[in-house]
């Protein structure tokens, strides 16, 4: 990865890989610099970020899932 640009389908890849592990200093140098200037993933790692709250609430059981509707 050293020194070229991640395309968004390798930037997609690393925020979804930030969920189970932490990245190297590099990459997340790489994920910030792109979310910096390409609202479309930037919009992913909110999206992601959202997803990773709401899951940790329901493990916590500070909200339930209603799967009746």
């Amino acid at each position: 990865m050293s020194g070229e640009m991640l395309t968004c389908r390798e930037i997609h890849r690393l925020i979804v890989e930030r969920l189970d592990r932490t990245l190297s200093t590099e990459e997340e140098s790489y994920v910030a610099q792109h979310i910096a200037t390409c609202a479309g993933c930037l919009v992913f790692c909110e999206q992601m970020a959202a997803i990773r709250k709401a899951c940790e609430a329901l493990k916590e059981g500070r909200v339930h899932w209603d799967d009746t509707k």
